[in-house]
């Protein structure tokens, strides 16, 4: 019974590593489920196995710090045990390839990649000799040698052979043409890509169509056969949107602007760019988007920006050369220098992702993950100085947060306070033997239990000789720190103290920055958009809806006998009739396709995206009808006021700002038309050449 569970799990890890090609959300569920099971079963291969495969998600999903410390403790385990099957090497040898060729450390990779091909052939295991052959490809496509290349995915491409691994035929199809294209054989490169798209859309494989799409327009802009390649690659874009492919639309955009800069639409290529800017969330490779960056800069004639990124490029270049070292850890065969190389290599890692990272709530994080890795970290503490208060920004105590919280530098009963007063290091190997040399009564802190401080190690952070705070490791046995461990922090403390530093700043920058953002895009007495960012806002509303085919409504919106109001009560009792207005619209109008502006005076604008010109205006009359009722006072008097609207409607066919100027005219028309009828109602069309009605709403 116990090997029918052992063979179902191996066939299904097996299955998981096709699944990379397909859906990681499927790959990760197979092996979270086998993992689980293993554990049940007692199946130690089975859950070493498991937790390789979630190593190698972790890589494809681009998590290279969290794969990086899932394979180290992969191996650690392999080495301290027994009994180590040699199908488990030879998967943590391709984890380990695929890492290094990720990491861009190409001599390691191609190692560990044949180290895990001779290991697959001497245990039979065809999956693994095509991935090893198919690696090593893509070794020699990254280098540009796209001879050796492609041997190397024939060589793979025979393995399919004997055992069908489907989409593994497709995966080498696209590897293939992609040498091809390399050797300029495009006719060839055309011809395999055709029918990899072909397979892929039966597979049901939306990531490797995307792959395929975005190689054959990369095919055709080399023969300078654009717009060709303009229509592979939309309906790239197309597939992406459909799918939601992240990582593919990153690639794929990069391909797009490299056309688009070929084509001379610099303006676009530049908007792709600030998409990206603007989009967080994209993984994008740092030295292709300054590539990208430093050619359109360039075109435009932009050549100081040009410059600034041809400089990043360098910089980000000599970063990757001089990392290769972190990397060495894997290749160690003797324990002792394993440990010490990697206790080396995650300090310097740690430090180099610190300076790089300006939000301090990941700097806490990042440094809770690896030294984890390092030494026992059950408590973790980085604290700033502020004249006499220390702030506890940020404290983890078993992977939980503790609300920040201040105590005085002078407190006798705190090790953080007897940090920062002598500004000297506190190492505290046990507390019931070492703590009264630096403090009276220990204080604990909320969610702190005593076996917490059993071992307390406290760096003081300075920057150009100024002590900025504190940072502190804590664990719950005694004897947790040796030596070793203080010299590690004492390594990275300059690193904390830098960053801190750079993420207080950045803070208070950001904060600032979004204080002038706003002011620069809002109307400052009525708060809405002013007109340059609304025309900003607007164009992108038009162009999601002329891409998915969404009705819009432009709306002008005047307020009705408004001078009269200002020269009989004021310009104050104005400016609170407009704010109010301004209030009750943004109310009305608040959806994500939604823009509202101050066009001038007492005229304001609305673009509603997906909203048809009949429904705008059944919208206006709800507001109307409760802006009716609203009383305005001044002094003894009372009174209301109305408005007019002029609403035009139709499914954009253009998303420039020339369209947008043109529809605003013909609503500003409509408008005139509402004012001259006497006022307070809307007149509207969905059609340029004919005239506006006036719009009667009806409940019902």
């Amino acid at each position: 019974m116990n090997h029918e569970i052992h063979s179902n799990i191996d066939s299904r890890l097996n299955k998981g590593y096709l699944m990379l090609y397909k859906s990681l959300q499927d790959a990760q569920s197979t092996a979270e489920n086998c993992l689980d099971e293993s554990e049940q079963a007692a199946y130690f291969r089975g859950l070493i196995n498991s937790r390789i495969l979630l190593a190698l998600i972790a890589l494809n999903k681009g998590e290279l710090d969290l794969a990086r410390e899932r394979i180290t403790l992969i191996e650690e385990e392999l080495n301290a045990s027994s009994s180590v099957s040699e199908d488990s090497q030879m998967r943590i040898s391709h984890a380990r390839a695929i890492y290094f060729l990720d990491s861009g450390v190409y001599k390691d990779s191609f190692s560990a990649f044949v180290q895990c091909g001779n290991m697959a052939v001497r245990t039979g295991n065809n999956l693994f000799q095509l991935l090893s052959a198919n690696g090593k490809g893509v070794i020699k496509l990254d280098q540009m040698e796209f001879r050796d290349a492609f041997d190397y995915f024939r060589v793979a491409r025979s393995y399919l052979e004997e055992e069908t691994l489907s989409p593994m035929d497709t995966v080498l199809s696209l590897n293939m043409a992609c040498a091809l294209n390399g050797m300029e054989r495009y006719d060839e490169a055309f011809e395999r890509l055709e029918m990899a798209l072909d397979e892929a859309e039966k597979e049901e494989s939306p990531a490797l169509e995307c792959a395929i799409l975005d190689e054959i327009g990369k095919n055709l802009i080399k023969q300078e056969k654009l717009e060709d390649a303009k229509i592979y690659l939309e309906k790239a874009f197309d597939k992406i949107r459909l799918h939601e492919q992240r990582d593919a639309y990153v690639q794929v955009l990069y391909t797009y602007s490299t056309l688009l800069l070929k084509l001379g639409e610099y303006g676009k290529a530049e908007d792709l760019l600030k998409g990206i800017d603007d989009d967080r969330k994209l993984n994008v490779d740092p030295i292709m988007y300054h590539q990208v960056a430093a050619e359109i800069y360039e075109q435009k004639g932009d050549f100081k920006k040009a410059l600034d990124s041809f400089k990043e490029i360098h910089r980000i270049s000599e970063t990757f050369r001089s990392s290769d070292v972190l990397h060495s850890v894997f290749k160690q065969e003797k324990r002792e220098l394993q440990d010490q190389n990697h206790r080396l290599s995650l300090v310097s890692t740690i430090g180099q992702e610190l300076v790089a990272t300006l939000d301090l709530g990941e700097i806490l994080n990042l440094i809770y993950a690896q030294m984890n890795v390092l030494m026992p970290v059950d408590l973790l503490t980085v604290a700033t100085v502020d004249g006499n208060n220390i702030n506890i920004k940020f404290t983890l105590n078993r992977g939980e947060r503790i609300e920040p919280f201040t105590i005085h530098k002078e407190n006798p009963d705190s090790v953080l306070a007897w940090c920062v007063r002598n500004e000297k290091e506190v190492f505290i190997r046990s507390i019931d033997s070492e703590v009264s040399a630096y403090v009276r009564n220990i204080t604990l802190m909320e969610g702190e239990n005593k076996s917490l401080l059993e071992s307390v190690i406290c760096i003081p952070l300075m920057n150009l000789g100024r002590l900025e705070g504190v940072l502190s490791v804590q664990a719950r046995d005694p004897f947790s720190y040796s030596s070793q461990d203080l010299d590690n922090l004492r390594a990275l403390a300059p690193f904390v103290g830098i960053a801190v530093k750079n993420a207080i700043q950045t803070e208070q920058m950001s904060e600032l920055n979004k204080v002038l953002k706003y002011q620069s895009a809002t109307d400052s007495l009525t708060g809405l958009l002013n007109r340059r960012e609304f025309i900003k806002q607007s164009v992108n509303i038009l162009r999601i809806c002329r891409r998915n085919d969404f009705p819009i409504a432009l709306i002008m919106i005047d307020l009705d006998h408004f001078k009269i109001v200002n020269d009989t009560y004021g310009h104050l009792a104005g400016d609170e009739v407009l704010k109010s207005f301004s209030r009750l619209l943004s109310r009305y109008f608040k959806r994500p396709l939604d823009c509202v502006g101050r066009y001038g005076g007492e005229e304001l604008i609305v673009l509603a995206g997906d909203l048809k010109a009949e429904e705008a205006a059944a919208r206006l009359e709800l507001l109307r009808e409760e802006f009716s009722a609203v009383e305005f006072k001044e002094g003894d008097s009372v009174f209301k006021v109305n408005f007019s609207c002029g609403i035009f409607g139709e499914v954009p066919e253009s998303d420039d700002r020339g369209h947008l100027a043109d529809i605003t005219a013909l609503a500003d028309r409509y408008l005139y038309r509402a004012k001259e009828s006497g006022r307070n109602c809307s007149y509207l069309s969905d059609d340029g050449d004919k005239p506006a009605e006036k719009f009667i709403f009806s409940k019902s």
